[in-house]
């Protein structure tokens, strides 16, 4: 492979850049305050569609409970969520999604 000159490294990076510019002009390249806003919104729809399945499915509250404990070791933190998960818990009345994990 053949060394560069600087003015074709850098008539390169410049198509490069101009490419970008186009792309972001077209509204197809996210800024990354756009992606953190994209990605704290599915993190909250995943959060909310795992603990409304947590609330009536007890085998999938189960396993909840197993993935919180192996993945959450700070003791303080545990406490919080176990507290928070124990009164979310499943009622025996619910309507039962059992075998539906």
């Amino acid at each position: 492979m053949a060394n560069n000159t600087f003015e074709e490294r850098k008539a390169a990076l410049e198509q490069q850049r101009a490419q970008i510019m186009q792309a972001f002009a077209q509204g197809e390249v996210a800024t990354p305050e756009e992606s953190r806003d994209r990605n704290e919104k599915a993190h909250i729809l995943i959060l909310a569609a795992v603990l409304a399945r947590a609330t009536t499915n007890p085998a999938f509250y189960g396993v909840l409970l197993d993935v919180m404990d192996a993945e959450i070791t700070k003791p303080a933190d545990k406490e919080i969520v176990t507290a928070y998960l124990m009164q979310m818990a499943p009622q025996p009345n619910a309507e039962s999604e059992v075998g539906k994990v």
